[in-house]
C-alpha cells in the first residue's frame, strides 16, 4: 500500500511538471520579440503633407499616433492593449495599413482603419508573421512581408525578420505571392508609377520590375529602410552597423556613387521624403546622458540636397506622445 502512495505520489509529481512544461511551451508558442529600443518606431507621411502617422509608448507597448505638422499637435489614433507598427497611409490619406500583435498569437497580423470611422478590419490572419505594409499607388491592393519561419530554442523564439513578399486587396482578399519563394525579402516599396519594386534582400536592396519581368538588381550593399523618392528616379535608405554608425545615403535607381544626407551625427534611420520630393523627414537614436540613461529618439527634416537640417521634436514625443510637452526638445 504505500509503495501505491509513493507511485502516485509520483505520477502526480510528473503530471504537475507535464502541466508546467505545457504552460512553458504554450507561452513559447506566444512569444514574440522585438527589436530593442526605437528601431521598431516607423512613420509615414501623409499623400498631401502636413501629416505623419507614427507608432510610440501607448498602451499596448506601442500604439499609434497621428502629428500635425502645422500645428505640431499629436492625437491618438488607436489606444488598445496590442502591439501596432509599421503604420503606411493609403494614396488617398482616407486610410492606414499597420501590423498588429494581439495576445497568445505569436504572429503580428495586417490591419485596416478608416481615418474617418475609426472602423477597423483585420485582413491577415495566418500562422504567419506578416509586417511592413505599404498601398499600391492606386490603392487596390497592400504588399507585405510574410514570415513563416518561426525561430525556435532559449530566448531566440521570434520570427526570422524577413521572408517573402505578398499582395492583399484592401478587404483582405486574394492573397497573391509578388517575388519567387527563394528570394528573401523584407520592407517592400513600390515606385509611384508602380513599375519598379524595391526591398531589403540578404546582401543589401534590390530592385526589380513588379511585373516580374527582367532580372532582380542589387543596388545597396548593406543597407536597409530603403525608399523610392516620389519621381521613382532616386532611392534614399539607412547604412550602419550599430546605432552610433547609422547614416542616411541617397543614390539613383540607376545606380552610381551614393551621396551621404546625414554627416553631421549617427543615429540615423528610417528615412520617409515628403510628398513633394524636396526633404526627407528621418529619426535619429542618440545616447544625450551616456549609455547608462538609455537612448532617445528625436524627429528630423532634411532637404534633399542636405541644407535646411531641422529638429522636430525630441524624446517626448515617442515617449510620451500625448504629453503637453512632448515636442519638448
Amino acid at each position: 500500500m504505500m509503495w501505491w502512495k509513493k507511485r502516485v505520489g509520483t505520477c502526480i509529481l510528473i503530471s504537475a511538471v507535464s502541466v508546467a512544461a505545457i504552460i512553458a511551451l504554450r507561452s513559447c508558442m506566444t512569444q514574440h520579440t522585438r527589436p530593442f529600443g526605437y528601431q521598431d518606431i516607423s512613420f509615414s507621411c501623409a499623400p498631401g503633407g502636413g501629416r505623419l502617422v507614427f507608432n510610440a509608448i501607448g498602451k499596448g507597448g506601442r500604439d499609434l499616433f497621428m502629428l500635425d505638422l502645422n500645428k505640431m499637435y499629436v492625437t491618438a489614433v488607436t489606444n488598445s492593449p496590442e502591439y501596432e507598427s509599421c503604420p503606411t497611409f493609403s494614396p488617398d490619406g482616407r486610410s492606414i495599413v499597420y501590423s498588429s500583435g494581439r495576445r497568445w498569437d505569436r504572429a503580428d497580423h495586417l490591419y485596416l482603419q478608416d481615418l474617418k470611422t475609426h472602423r477597423i478590419t483585420q485582413l491577415t490572419s495566418e500562422d504567419a508573421n506578416d509586417c511592413a505594409p505599404v498601398f499600391t499607388p492606386d490603392g487596390s491592393r497592400i504588399l507585405f512581408t510574410h514570415d513563416t519561419h518561426y525561430n525556435w530554442g532559449g530566448m531566440a523564439t521570434s520570427w526570422s525578420g524577413g521572408g517573402s513578399v505578398w499582395s492583399i486587396k484592401r478587404d483582405g482578399t486574394d492573397l497573391r505571392r509578388v517575388l519567387p519563394s527563394n528570394i528573401w525579402a523584407d520592407a517592400p516599396r513600390l515606385s509611384s508609377d508602380g513599375k519598379m519594386l524595391l526591398w531589403r534582400g540578404t546582401e543589401g536592396v534590390w530592385v526589380a520590375r513588379s511585373d516580374g519581368s527582367g532580372t532582380p538588381r542589387q543596388i545597396v550593399n548593406e543597407g536597409r529602410d530603403a525608399v523610392f523618392s516620389p519621381s521613382g528616379d532616386k532611392v534614399a535608405f539607412t547604412q550602419g552597423q550599430y546605432s552610433p554608425d547609422l547614416k542616411i545615403y541617397v543614390m539613383p535607381v540607376a545606380g552610381g556613387q551614393p551621396t551621404l544626407l546625414t554627416p553631421r551625427s549617427g543615429g540615423c534611420f528610417c528615412p520617409r521624403y515628403s510628398p513633394d520630393g524636396k526633404a526627407i523627414f528621418f529619426l535619429e537614436e542618440d545616447w544625450p546622458n551616456g549609455g547608462s540613461a538609455g537612448p532617445e529618439c528625436s524627429l528630423w527634416r532634411i532637404g534633399t540636397d542636405g541644407e535646411h537640417l531641422q529638429k522636430l521634436a525630441g524624446g517626448r514625443l515617442f515617449d510620451n506622445p500625448m504629453s503637453p510637452d512632448s515636442f519638448k526638445r
